[in-house]
């Protein structure tokens, strides 16, 4: 019965050990996958004024790393948009990433209005698949 017990505890023991090191490496690999947002927001707080407006998919990292009234674009139609574009207290920034779900409309919203490409955060270190773009509205 000992040889059982201590069988059965060994075992755990194993298994649970293989299944930090699995969680460990899930983790490590998974702690920078929003860097490129954080980023954005950062650049956006020291790149405009606290009474500016930014338009954004990741409301609520934008809100927090910008510190700036943010807007979510997935509550918008394209029409809201244009209207928040031409209104007097118009959005300063425009930001479109893979990190969060859009409308198919807001990713090409930004070449269809002409707007300005000021920032662009890439996935690879040729910069060849972007992955964040902020657009100045």
């Amino acid at each position: 019965k000992f040889l059982a017990i201590l069988f059965i505890i060994l075992l755990l023991i194993f298994a649970m050990n293989s299944q930090i090191r699995h969680a460990d490496s899930l983790i490590k690999n998974k702690k920078d996958s929003y860097s490129q947002v954080m980023e954005a927001g950062l650049w956006i707080k020291e790149n405009s004024k606290e009474t500016e407006v930014i338009m954004s998919s990741s409301y609520l990292q934008i809100k927090f790393y910008a510190d700036r009234e943010t807007i979510s674009v997935n509550s918008l139609t394209e029409e809201e948009m244009d209207k928040l574009r031409n209104s007097t207290n118009k959005p300063k920034y425009y930001m479109v990433s893979i990190f969060e779900h859009q409308e198919p409309w807001t990713l090409s919203y930004a070449q269809k209005n002409n707007l300005t490409l000021v920032r662009a955060y890439f996935a690879d270190v040729t910069n060849q698949q972007p992955v964040l773009l902020i657009y100045e509205m």
